[in-house]
Parts: structure tokens; C-alpha cells; sequence
């Protein structure tokens, strides 16, 4: 099937003007005159349009009676013939040359004659068929025959226009006529008329309300695609602001409360040196306790610090930092072994994606502890080509993906959820594997063609 031209053409005949291609109408004729009078000016506009035009003629108007009538309207009209774009034949020539009505063979042919005349550069098919050749045992496949061309013909270069005999024709038939064209055109008081099918009328309606939902809904999908994009963005933004405040926290903690503790344990460490036989016992060891206490305190303050934004990860980069985490999670659980196959290089990891190779490692190391009850976890980082993959893997107890990352799950999954949005937004994806009693696998996976942001 060929692109279908959405301009309209121009079809001669006063009443209907301008059509699209794919109009199928009909004319009710009593006389030859009444066939001269429509399809003359109809297709002296497709000749002077550059349409391949078809006349098959039939009783009352013979193909030399078109020609002639024709021939006074279309100057130099055998020009026209000769270069191919007009041809009259009778109806046994093209209805019946097999030697019957073949409605399959009727309706191919129109389809060859449209792939032929676009081939020979010509815009489309202008056709007109008389029906008074048939008779009435035929009239029910010519019925069914019409039902298909129209509705064929909605999908090609043509138009169509079928001319029956109001002679011929029964109450009953002609409405089969009308309901199967979208104009019917007859004579009334000398005058032409145009009727617009109903079932056409209805069906025209129904495909503008289906383009005009068509049209709501790719409005809607633009919106939801602007909106996905804004909240896509503010997530990034709330990730690099929750980034820069734990730094800044962590860069407190440190510089601030870690060393104010630790002159605190100083200046306790002076007095008790100056009380030393001042005091008595009690009083010193109490005095005494507090310094371990601080200790501990400093101790904690760099714990949760390292936890905020170990420093080293800014200091030494991300797999001195990847290491650090995995031995301070042994010492805290040491019944879970974790091996790590690291296949890549600092400087091979770009900046923007450190923090957040990070925070997957963390998060899914907070839930192995949490919920796995896994005893062994490979983490791996390399990178292959212009793909970077970060995957953790674990034997534990394993769980069902769908449902903890759904709305309805009380778990919620923000851990997981977390994860994705921080991935995707730095443009790549987490793809999270985990089947019961056979544990879990979460691989984070980069690509060149993605745009990181820097958190």
C-alpha cells in the first residue's frame, strides 16, 4: 500500500468540490445525459490534475459516446490517450472479461492499475464503473463486492465513482447503494443533489472523536513524559543536595565536634595530672572515667561520619573506599565473608559515578544485614569496553523483587527504590535479581552513551 496523499483533489463535480483520496460516491442517471453531465467534468479535473483516469462505460453510454462528449470539453484529449493516462473500455472489457463477475478480480485489478499509474508517475486512480450491464442474479456479490471496495479504497490513490440506472433499481437497492458510498449524487427538479450516507456520516464522526482522542492522549503522554522528566530532575537535584549535606555534616563532625572532644580529653588529662595527690580517690577515678568515655565519643563521631562520606572517598577514591567499608563490615559481622573481584582502575571510574558505586554498596550491604541472612557476598567492579558494572551478589535467603518495590508493599523497598533513582539519574541502570533460597544480585551497569550528573 502506498503513502496515502492527505491533500484534497479536485473532483469537478460543483456540489462536492474538493475530496481526499479514498472518496468512493455514486451517481443515480435516468438518461445518457445525466452520465455526460457528472462524469465529463469529473474527469476533465483528473486529466487537467494528473490522474490516470478509467471509464467503464455500459448501457446508456457507449465508450465512443464518452470519448465524444469528452472529446468537446478536453482539448487535445488524445494527447491524454496517448501518453497512457486515459482509458475507456466497456464493461465486458473489465467486469466480465473472464467471462463472468469476479468481484476478487475486479478489485485487483483496480489495485494494478494504481501501482501501475503512480509507477508511470502519475498521482493517483480516477475511476468510474457503470453497473447497467448487471443483472440481478449478480446484484448480491456486487453488493458484498462494493462493501469491500469501499472499504479497500480508504486505503489507496483513488477515487471512485459508480454510476447505477434508477431504472434498474429497486427501493431496496438503492439503499444498499447509498450505504456502501459516502455521496450518492441525484437528479432532482433538473437540479443535481448530493446525500451524505448516514452510515458514512457516522463513521466520520467516530474517526474524528478517535483522532481527537488520539490526539488528548499523546497531549497526555507529553505531559507525563515532561513531568517524569521534571521529577526526574528534582530527584537528582534532592540526591546532590542530601550528597553536599552529608559532606558537610561528616566535614563538621570532624572538624568540629571530633576535635572539640578531643581537646576536652586533653584539658581532663592536664587536671587530673595537676590534682593528682589533691583529690581523693573517688573523685579522681571518677574524673578519670570521663576520658575513655570521650574517647569512645570521638570514636562513634568518626564512625557516623565515615558513614555520612568517608573521607577517603573524596582523599583516596572509590576502591580505597569500597575496601575500608567491607573490612569495617566484617569486624561488625564477621560470620558473613565477602570476596571482591575488583577489575578496573581509579582513574578508569569518572567522578560522578564514585559516590554513587558507594551508596549502592552501602545500601545493599545495609540490607544483606539486615534481611539476607546470607553468609558469603561477591562484590565485583570492572569494566569492559566503554561499560562500567558494579554487582553484588549474596547466598542468602533471596525475595520477591515485584513485590517489595510495589506502592502496595508495606516493606516499601525505599532502600531499593533509592538505588534505581540514583543509578538512573546518573545515567545508567540497576537491575535487581533475587529468587528464594538462591539469594540476590544487584548490578549497577554504565554505559559511554549515558550522561552522568555530578552529585
Amino acid at each position: 500500500m502506498k503513502d496515502k496523499d492527505t491533500t484534497l483533489r479536485n473532483l469537478g463535480i460543483d456540489i462536492i468540490s474538493k475530496v481526499p483520496w479514498g472518496t468512493h460516491l455514486c451517481q443515480f442517471y435516468q438518461t445518457k445525459e445525466d452520465c455526460i453531465d457528472i462524469l465529463v467534468p469529473y474527469f476533465k479535473a483528473g486529466l487537467e490534475n494528473n490522474e490516470f483516469c478509467m471509464w467503464i462505460t455500459s448501457e446508456p453510454l457507449k465508450s465512443e459516446d464518452a470519448k465524444k462528449a469528452l472529446n468537446k470539453v478536453v482539448k487535445d484529449l488524445d494527447s491524454y490517450i496517448k501518453k497512457g493516462q486515459l482509458e475507456i473500455l466497456d464493461a465486458s472489457q473489465w467486469y466480465t472479461r473472464s467471462g463472468r463477475f469476479d468481484s476478487d478480480e475486479v478489485l485487483q485489478g483496480w489495485i494494478e492499475k494504481e501501482n501501475q499509474a503512480i509507477k508511470n508517475g502519475f498521482d493517483g486512480l480516477r475511476l468510474t464503473g457503470s453497473t447497467f450491464w448487471l443483472e440481478k442474479k449478480d446484484w448480491d456479490d456486487f453488493v458484498e463486492y462494493e462493501e469491500v471496495i469501499n472499504t479497500a479504497i480508504k486505503k489507496h490513490r483513488m477515487i471512485a465513482t459508480c454510476s447505477y440506472s434508477l431504472d434498474k433499481c429497486r427501493a431496496s437497492e438503492i439503499i444498499d447503494v447509498i450505504s456502501n458510498h459516502k455521496f450518492a449524487l441525484i437528479r432532482r427538479d433538473e437540479k443535481w443533489e448530493c446525500i451524505e450516507s448516514t452510515e458514512h456520516r457516522k463513521m466520520e464522526e467516530l474517526n474524528e472523536q478517535l483522532r481527537q482522542d488520539i490526539k488528548e492522549r499523546k497531549q497526555m503522554q507529553k505531559t507525563l513524559e515532561q513531568s517524569e522528566k521534571q521529577l526526574q530532575s528534582l530527584s537528582a537535584q534532592l540526591l546532590a543536595s542530601q550528597e553536599s549535606e552529608r559532606k558537610r555534616i561528616a566535614l563538621d563532625l570532624h572538624d568540629s565536634v571530633s576535635q572539640i572532644l578531643a581537646a576536652l580529653k586533653y584539658r581532663v588529662e592536664n587536671v587530673l595530672n595537676q590534682l593528682d595527690e589533691k583529690i581523693d580517690d573517688k573523685t579522681f577515678h571518677l574524673i578519670k572515667s570521663l576520658i575513655p568515655q570521650i574517647q569512645e565519643s570521638i570514636i562513634e563521631i568518626d564512625r557516623i561520619g565515615r558513614g555520612l562520606r568517608p573521607s577517603m572517598l573524596d582523599d583516596l577514591g572509590v576502591l580505597s573506599a569500597l575496601s575500608w567499608f567491607c573490612r569495617e563490615f566484617t569486624l561488625t559481622y564477621p560470620n558473613i565473608k565477602i570476596e571482591q573481584q575488583i577489575a578496573i582502575e581509579e582513574d578508569e571510574v569518572p567522578e560522578p559515578l564514585k559516590v554513587i558505586i558507594y551508596r549502592v554498596l552501602q545500601e545493599s550491604f545495609n540490607n544483606i544485614a539486615k534481611h539476607s541472612g546470607a553468609n558469603l557476598v561477591t562484590i565485583s567492579l570492572n569494566k569492559l569496553d566503554a561499560t562500567i558494572e558494579f554487582s553484588i551478589r549474596d547466598n542468602g535467603r533471596g525475595f520477591n523483587v515485584t513485590h517489595t518495590l510495589s506502592p502496595e508493599s508495606h516493606k516499601g523497598g525505599w532502600g531499593l527504590i533509592s538505588m534505581i533513582k540514583r543509578t538512573e539519574n546518573s545515567g545508567g541502570s540497576l537491575l535487581i535479581k533475587s529468587d528464594k533460597d538462591t539469594g540476590t544480585t544487584i548490578q549497577a551497569t554504565w554505559t559511554e552513551s549515558g550522561t552522568p550528573l555530578r552529585f
